[in-house]
């Protein structure tokens, strides 16, 4: 179990499932306006068809942290 008190951002639109760390960090940076690396949030991301879903989270003075699930 993964317990995180930060605020949770779902994107909106399909993302392709190929886009890394970097990739999906542009993302945040360039259409939700954050800085991943400073903003201590969560952000979720799925594909087309929402059969998986990518989640970015990187807390404060630490790594990014990409999670991925297939359903």
């Amino acid at each position: 179990m993964l317990l995180i008190n930060a605020p949770v951002y779902i994107y909106n639109q399909a993302v392709d499932m190929r886009k890394s760390i970097n990739g999906l960090s542009l993302l945040v940076t360039n259409d939700i306006k954050h800085n991943p690396t400073t903003s201590n949030a969560i952000y979720v991301f799925w594909n087309k068809s929402r059969d998986k879903l990518k989640i970015l989270y990187c807390p404060l003075c630490q790594d990014i942290c990409r999670l991925r699930r297939n359903y």
